[in-house]
């Protein structure tokens, strides 16, 4: 994480700046001193940070250092910061941080803190026994220059170390700004991780709620539905029975626990009233979260865009104005060092001379005129001299009071930058924990919306009873169609049987009268079976699924009046006017498939006319079947993005697309609406239904078949095959549209993530990976998955890939086919170990 080689050997050089103080400390791991709490121990060494109180932060970009730390150095660019938890936690004084700035004046001696010059001190005990006036005012100004040197050299050292402490001040201040930033972007990137997650989880709750809402509106009117659906007169005794109740039910409502099902409504709403208002919550807790962090990223992160400077961007220009004058107060005070240095010089030079010529011997046999003369003029040099810098320490201690301002502003300013980082980390701490509370919440919210989709579950099965008992219906039709048509095949079987074994029986005894009883008994003796009378076939038909079924026939089941029928019906009554429809055994008016016949014709009815009679019924049953599919189909034709709602000032149902699935819609069918889809449709079933028209009014022109032998006319058979024709294609051109439309539109929104394993809301198309989650030879294999609970391999797949393999793999990668929905059951079997009464899945899929 810290560097792009992992050092394995010799030291490693490791600074980490302090967010509280600015301060960079130097932290060296040798050989060995390979994890964080190496890092950890040492750093609390030398920062007196204990290390279960350090936060330390890498980047840019800046992410906590976990264990993932390696030794090895730091990427040119990049920082670490050290922040003590200890001081975010509690309010902190930073009387510390004043003691580290040396802000007192210097004092300045009016004594030489030098002795003279050795080769001065020489010349003056030289001509000591001839010294006058004149030589010791010389020495006296020496000394005094030399105080003037001495006082300029110790203000300009002050200097030097104000700047010092001036420049630290600046650079540790500027590292705790940074130390900030780095504070506020790494919440950023933890706010982006949360905004992420909780838009996905809210997008899937406010789905979820758009189809329970749904849901909650049709209630009473789905309830109100179930009165007018009447119950067959053969369920009615059977459902008494089951209900345990004295009064018999008339409708599909008397049979819901009406109590129950409020019960469960009443439960259903409050669930959903109380997520609405958890989400409202939500949003407006991370908005106010969202808003908070966008404001610190704008005050302490971001560049200022408006041409006047903010509060911040003033003080920064308050620091260069600083700098600036520094740079100039030590160009100053150093260059008055060299003109009291230059001064001090010149006088000393001046001084040796005139020492030197007054202890020459000829000036000592004549100084009475060396005195007058020379040293005069030297003494005025000096006075003008020491006159001239007369201004110059003053001028050096107001450019130090300056500077000692300069560092004051400099120790307030780290002062103030300490109390808004102090403030600031506080903030960005509460606003972490506020991002941690709403990842928590993201997790409980999607439980809760799977807890929600079960509790919603039943509503669902209450839209859907008139359909499923309509299906009820012919699904007793067809079985009973079923057993008929077995036993009828099974008898006319035992009939042929029975007619060969007779044939049989009769070439028996003509071979045992004629041909055997001329050979020797022994033959018989040999081959005892010849005496035995032809094998017997008698079938056995357990018709043990028939025998509660309910009496109910084709002509009980009920259908919706929908274009289809209508189609057929305003055929069926423009024939009837014209004559058309005339015969006993001519299809009924009302009904889309030929009616079998439950009248016996003149001619004698055999096994044959029953056998086809049986088949017919099974046949239409099952093209029956057929068109409640495809009804079905018509009703779910819309893209899966859409929502239905109930409107209640109507009573009818009503469409309403997001916007999302709008643009994919008319993206992909380039234009195409519901109307053109729903127009395709009516189409393809006219199309079919047109086949189905003819076919009958073949049948009709042709009524009396039973008391015909015409090999040319049509059969029973062939009517049904032309009927079942018709019908699949009608099916067939449905399906082809719908796959058209509906095809494309998931192919456009997950065309994207074909290549990639999916882990949540499998559908057929996804790739899935399976793991195992048992050994020996009845391995299950369960999907890697998140919010979507039990999704295992179906047993088929497994045994197919199996045998592909050879053996049982480490791991499936596959495509699923098809996803069943299912509820472990309370008693039988439980193959996968789920918990009775909750749903899991079973995924077919195909290798990968």
């Amino acid at each position: 994480w810290i560097g792009q080689v992992t050092v394995t050997g010799g030291l490693v050089n490791i600074p980490i700046t302090s967010a509280d103080t600015g301060h960079t400390y130097l932290v060296v791991l040798g050989p060995g001193e390979e994890h964080l709490q190496h890092l950890k121990q040492k750093l609390s060494v030398v920062s007196s940070v204990p290390t279960e109180e350090q936060i330390l932060l890498y980047g840019p970009p800046y992410k906590s250092i976990d264990s993932s730390f390696t030794r090895s150095p730091l990427i040119p660019g990049s920082k670490v910061f050290l922040y003590d938890r200890r001081l975010i936690q509690n309010e902190s004084s930073i009387a510390n941080s004043e003691e580290k700035f040396k802000l007192e004046a210097v004092e300045l001696s009016n004594e030489p803190i030098q002795d003279a010059p050795i080769e001065l001190l020489n010349a003056i005990e030289k001509i000591g026994q001839f010294q006058s006036p004149l030589l010791q005012t010389v020495s006296t100004y020496e000394r005094q220059f030399m105080v003037a040197l001495n006082k300029g050299q110790a203000l300009f050292s002050n200097t030097v170390i104000l700047k010092e402490e001036c420049t630290r001040g600046w650079k540790e201040a500027e590292s705790q700004k940074e130390a900030l930033s780095a504070a506020i972007l790494n919440l950023s990137d933890h706010m982006n991780i949360l905004f992420t997650n909780f838009n996905d989880v809210i997008f899937s709750l406010e789905r979820q709620n758009s189809k329970h809402q749904t849901l909650l509106d049709s209630f009473e009117f789905d309830i109100s539905a179930l009165g007018k659906v009447n119950l067959h007169p053969a369920l009615i005794p059977k459902l008494t029975s089951a209900l345990k109740s004295n009064k018999a039910p008339s409708t599909l409502l008397d049979c819901v626990p009406l109590e129950r099902e409020r019960s469960l409504f009443a439960t259903c709403q409050e669930s959903h009233q109380r997520v609405n208002s958890q989400i409202l919550e939500a949003k407006k807790s991370i908005q106010e979260v969202a808003r908070v962090v966008e404001e610190l990223l704008d005050k302490y992160c971001k560049t200022n865009d408006s041409p006047l400077p903010n509060e911040r961007e003033k003080k920064a220009i308050g620091v260069d104005e600083d700098k600036m004058e520094l740079s100039w107060v030590i160009s100053e005070q150093e260059k008055f060092v060299q003109i009291l240095k230059g001064d001090y010089e010149t006088v000393l030079n001046m001084a040796l001379e005139q020492f030197k010529l007054a202890g020459s011997k000829d000036l000592q046999q004549s100084s009475g005129s060396w005195s007058s003369s020379s040293m005069i003029g030297l003494v005025q040099d000096f006075d003008q001299r020491f006159n001239a810098q007369a201004e110059v320490i003053p001028k050096m201690q107001k450019i130090d009071d300056k500077l000692r301002s300069i560092l004051e502003r400099a120790k307030a300013g780290k002062v103030e930058q300490g109390r808004i980082l102090r403030r600031e980390l506080r903030e960005v701490s509460s606003l972490q924990s506020k991002i941690q509370e709403m990842q928590k919440w993201i997790a409980v919210m999607k439980l809760a919306r799977e807890k929600k989709e079960e509790q919603f579950m039943h509503l669902e099965k209450v839209k859907k009873m008139p359909s499923s008992h309509s299906a009820l219906v012919s699904e007793v039709v067809r079985r009973k169609a079923y057993g008929s048509l077995l036993a009828a095949r099974a008898t006319k079987v035992a009939e042929e049987a029975s007619s060969l074994r007779s044939a049989e029986i009769v070439a028996r005894d003509v071979f045992l009268r004629g041909e055997m009883v001329n050979l020797p008994p022994v033959f018989m003796e040999a081959i005892p079976s010849l005496a035995y009378m032809p094998s017997l076939f008698a079938p056995t038909v357990l018709d043990l699924d028939n025998k509660d079924l309910p009496d109910i026939t084709q002509n009980d089941e009920g259908w919706d009046v929908n274009v289809f029928t209508k189609l057929i019906e305003e055929g069926r009554n423009a024939r009837e006017k014209s004559g058309e429809c005339e015969g006993e055994y001519g299809p009924q008016k009302g009904s889309l498939i030929l009616e079998a016949g439950d009248k016996k014709p003149d001619i004698e009815m055999d096994q044959s006319f029953l056998l086809k009679n049986a088949e017919l019924n099974y046949e239409n049953s099952l093209l029956k079947t057929e068109i409640l599919r495809m009804q079905s189909i018509v009703r779910r034709s819309l893209p899966d993005d859409s929502f239905r709602t109930f409107d209640k000032s109507t009573g009818t149902d009503s469409i309403e697309r997001t916007e999302e699935a709008t643009q994919i819609s008319l993206a992909v069918v380039s234009g195409s609406t519901q109307t053109d889809f729903e127009a395709m449709a009516e189409k393809s079933f006219s199309e079919g239904l047109d086949g189905i028209r003819k076919a009958v009014e073949k049948w009709n022109s042709d009524h009396s078949i039973f008391n015909k032998v015409n090999k040319e006319s049509i059969t029973m058979n062939d009517l049904a095959l032309e009927v079942e024709n018709a019908l699949k294609s009608a099916s067939n051109k449905i399906i082809q549209v719908q796959n058209n439309v509906e095809g494309r539109i998931r192919e456009a929104a997950r065309g994207a993530a074909n290549g990639r394993i999916s882990f949540r809301n499998f559908v057929a198309g996804d790739l899935a990976l399976f793991l195992p989650t048992t050994d020996g030879s009845d391995r299950i294999y369960l999907a890697f998955h998140m919010g979507c609970p039990h999704p295992y391999l179906a047993r088929e797949s497994v045994d197919e890939i199996c045998r592909q393999m050879g053996r049982y793999p480490d791991f499936i990668l596959g495509r699923v086919v098809m996803v069943e929905q299912l509820i472990a059951p309370e008693f039988g079997s439980n193959p996968y170990h789920v918990a009775p009464g909750k749903a899991y899945y079973l995924l077919t899929a195909s290798s990968f």
